[in-house]
């Protein structure tokens, strides 16, 4: 055999294990980034949830304001960059804006209620 056969036979070889050994790389690489990726969420959260339970603020609404990744897009759409105080009336807990204080909302950022005239009219 010349040498010329000799080494295209090592040259593809080694190019076949080179070929392997990439591909098994950005496997591992793209398994990195995902948990990666998971746990910076997770630690989000954790502080997040630290945050509200120290400030006595809602976790779910703060969730949906600040980590729209945990949340779907329409709950993120939906509550914008708007900041809503919670309410307690009859055991039942509402939020509302304070730029519009006629407005009352349920924990999914719905409009429920219209408060007037110191009186609760729930919305159909």
């Amino acid at each position: 055999m010349s040498k010329s056969i000799e080494l295209n036979k090592l040259d593809n070889i080694f190019a076949d294990n080179f070929n392997n050994l990439y591909a098994n790389l950005k496997e591992h690489i793209k398994k990195i980034k995902k948990e990666h990726k998971n746990n910076i969420k997770i630690e989000k959260e954790k502080f997040l949830k630290e945050i509200c339970n120290n400030e006595n603020l809602d976790f779910d609404l703060l969730k949906i304001k600040y980590l729209p990744e945990s949340t779907n897009i329409e709950q993120v759409n939906t509550i914008n960059s708007i900041i809503y105080d919670k309410i307690t009336i009859d055991d039942v807990q509402y939020y509302y804006n304070k730029d519009d204080e006629t407005v009352l909302y349920n924990n999914k950022i719905q409009k429920v209620a219209i408060y007037e005239n110191n009186k609760i009219r729930l919305i159909d």
